[in-house]
């Protein structure tokens, strides 16, 4: 069933460089630091994987983020994969086997560590929905205790903003596993908001977990990071047992793009 949703797209700084081979020949991907997917090729890991695998003759390769929020490679002809040293690049694609036998589409089986969805369009804390930031004075104020005397000092300007759902299932906060799966939360804070590497917001996004369509993003809000760590990811929802959960996300600020 396809819903709307705010989704999170997340980035990993530092990768080392990646390769991965086919039946065909083999592929490498540069060092540097990516978003799962962006509309800066330069800046996208899919993008850069699509790119890579289109150095193989005969090949022509798409790499994309489907609405079931799981990544598809898939080429004109039939190929195999294999992850056996691309181990960082496996993980980031949510691959969980090294190899992969030959054929025209690849669909990975689990949601990259990367990417997180709640399922359903945030409220914006900030602004009206779908307004990047607000904009806050950063400033340090003195008073005396009569207030007659006030003394103030101001350092500029930052941009601000933050998200709140009443009601998330648990499956997309924090299950069973005390690392997170993919998909939830929990791991996307341990693999970007923790570390405090740059993420992307997208606003009403259309998912569905029974379509494999390449997903639509709409306007990129962002890069955003957090001022601090995320202490916990999973509130109970009043009345409701551990399948129902709540989640602010505030404190979070507009930065310059990475290189």
């Amino acid at each position: 069933m396809a819903n709307k949703t705010t989704l999170f797209i997340g980035s990993v700084m530092g990768m080392s460089s990646q390769t991965i081979t086919t039946g065909k020949g083999s592929a490498s991907i540069a060092a540097g630091n990516y978003y799962l997917d962006h509309s800066t090729d330069s800046l996208s890991l899919c993008s850069a994987l699509e790119s890579a695998l289109g150095d193989i003759p005969e090949f022509t390769p798409q790499v994309f983020i489907k609405k079931d929020r799981h990544i598809r490679v898939t080429f004109s002809s039939a190929a195999s994969l294999d992850f056996t040293s691309a181990q960082t690049l496996k993980t980031l694609l949510g691959a969980s086997s090294d190899t992969y036998s030959s054929s025209a589409s690849h669909d990975f089986e689990n949601i990259s560590p990367l990417l997180w969805s709640p399922g359903y369009p945030g409220e914006f804390i900030y602004t009206p929905n779908g307004i990047q930031h607000n904009k806050e004075i950063v400033e340090s104020v003195h008073k005396s205790l009569d207030l007659s005397n006030i003394q103030q000092e101001t350092f500029g300007t930052r941009k601000r903003q933050g998200w709140q759902w009443d009601s998330i299932m648990a499956s997309r906060l924090h299950t069973t596993d005390q690392n997170g799966l993919g998909g939830e939360l929990r791991k996307f804070v341990d693999n970007v908001i923790n570390l405090k590497y740059r993420f992307n917001v997208y606003d009403l996004v259309e998912e569905d977990d029974n379509s494999t369509a390449e997903i639509t993003l709409t306007t990129k809000l962002g890069p955003y990071k957090k001022l601090e760590a995320v202490k916990r990811v999973w509130s109970r929802k009043k009345g409701t047992a551990d399948d129902w959960g709540s989640f602010i996300l505030d404190d979070c600020y507009v930065v310059t793009e990475m290189s």
